[in-house]
């Protein structure tokens, strides 16, 4: 480097005021502060809204019709499942009529209660899941029935709105009188079912005697249809009654007797079923109201002995009300390997509506309906409803085609569906149930779980700050 250059340089240096390396280290630390409470200003902040906001996120259901709108007809999904354990309850947050009830359980239980059964409503337009705890055993479509227009359901004695989200007992319970639904009539203001009397002992009921009658909802008048065993032997809600489609003639099967009755519960005819069948359900009036359909079961394994698994075969029968003489024009495909066959209603082209119950390895398929006996045994009839794996609701064409509408999955034990959603012949895309809105003891726990988060980040924090201030400042931190 020349002498000329290196004066350059050193005037040039000399005009350059000089870096205050330990201001800049001051501000540099002030600056790491402001963005540390910054930080732990906003973490703050934003828990704080997280608790704010969590009962609106979890509470909310959508906007309400808006007003004028024409309602969506009812239709059946495609697709559905058992709820969550923190799905909401009817009560809660009602969501208006359904397409299917389901019954079940959640896992974990949906409450500290633990309830037996928890019955699960999907909504009649849309994919809206409430559902309902139940202190007992209440297969959907046996001892638990939505009404046709799907906005009730009765469960044993007990009737729940799911318009309102109120319930209430039907008329006439009380500790000497309880109930047992059998089926709907179409109108919805009339419940056939099988009214018990009897006392309580040890804090339980228990029935004396029993009769099938005709409930009004609006008056509470009961009609008697037909005494009935107290022990429920040669009963099996589900199967023993169904209506007309006009509501003015009801079948009833006790045993192996079928009676046809009108509704002011006058006797019009009947006959004696053979052991093989049963009442189809409570579609079994065929559309036009003059056939009445029985499901038949052949003798297990009588045409393929040496098949592993349940084997079972099915067929749907049809039968004159009156005398039980076999009428010809419909044939429906047969059902194999099922433990139960119940007929839900007619889809508009025709098609007989089943729901159908795949059993476990628990049920044996060693049925004989020689030695079946439904007048003095509680499992003397074809279906049997105990260690259900699986359910499928199916549809059975006069043409022999079989079509599987929907088979719900998770644990649902049973399920039934509106007549309404049936008669439409709609299938919409379904949905799993939705995370929200959720039900109000889960929210409770939510938020204090939040709660205890923000408690606890809290306290790191204050921590935190009275270890630094109580912490000799080194060197380095001076400099800062």
């Amino acid at each position: 480097m020349s002498e000329r250059l290196r004066q350059a340089l050193s005037d040039a240096g000399s005009t350059v005021p000089p870096f205050d390396v330990y201001e800049a280290a001051l501000a540099r630390g002030r600056r790491l502060r402001r963005n540390r409470r910054l930080r732990i200003t906003s973490a703050l902040a934003a828990v704080a809204a997280l608790v704010i906001a969590t009962p609106v996120l979890l509470t909310e259901t959508g906007d309400p019709p808006a007003p004028g709108a024409v309602a969506k007809p009812a239709s059946l999904p495609d697709r559905v499942s058992m709820a969550h354990a923190w799905t909401a309850t009817a009560k809660q947050a009602p969501a208006g009529p359904a397409a299917l009830l389901l019954s079940g359980k959640t896992s974990p239980p949906p409450s500290l209660a633990f309830p037996e059964t928890t019955m699960v409503a999907v909504g009649a337009t849309d994919n809206t899941y409430r559902t309902w705890d139940y202190d007992g055993d209440a297969p959907a479509g046996l001892d638990a029935m939505l009404s046709p227009d799907g906005t009730r359901f009765v469960v044993w004695s007990a009737l729940y709105d799911l318009v309102t989200g109120r319930s209430d007992d039907l008329p006439g319970t009380d500790s000497t009188t309880q109930y047992r639904p059998l089926g709907w009539a179409p109108d919805g203001d009339t419940l056939a079912v099988i009214r018990q009397t009897g006392h309580q002992e040890g804090g339980a009921f228990i029935a004396d005697a029993a009769t099938a009658g005709l409930l009004d909802l609006e008056t509470g008048r009961f009609a008697r249809l037909v005494d009935v065993s107290a022990k429920a032997v040669g009963t099996m809600p589900g199967h023993m009654v169904a209506f007309t489609p006009d509501g003015s003639r009801l079948a009833v099967q006790v045993g192996d007797q079928v009676t046809v009755f009108d509704r002011q519960a006058t006797r019009l005819g009947g006959f004696t079923l053979r052991h093989d069948s049963q009442l189809a359900g409570k579609g079994a009036y065929t559309p036009d109201g003059n056939g009445l359909v029985v499901v038949s079961r052949a003798a297990c394994c009588a045409d393929d002995p040496g098949r592993r698994g349940f084997t079972s075969r099915w067929s749907l029968r049809v039968l004159d009300p009156m005398s039980g003489a076999e009428q010809r024009g419909l044939t429906f495909p047969q059902i194999t390997n099922v433990g139960a066959v119940r007929l839900l209603g007619w889809w508009p082209s025709g098609d007989a509506i089943v729901v159908v119950n795949y059993p476990g390895s628990r049920m044996s398929s060693d049925w004989d309906p020689a030695k079946a006996d439904p007048n003095n045994d509680a499992w003397g009839y074809p279906n049997q409803y105990f260690a259900v794996v699986r359910n499928a609701v199916l549809a059975l064409s006069p043409d022999g085609r079989t079509r599987t509408l929907l088979t719900p999955k998770g644990d649902v034990g049973s399920l039934d569906i509106a007549d309404e959603s049936i008669a439409s012949g709609a299938v919409r895309p379904g949905a799993n149930p939705p995370i929200r809105p959720i039900r109000t003891g889960w929210q409770a726990a939510w938020l204090g779980l939040q709660a205890t988060l923000a408690a606890v980040l809290v306290t790191i924090v204050l921590v935190v700050r009275r270890h630094r201030r109580s912490t000799p400042p080194t060197t380095e931190q001076n400099l800062r």
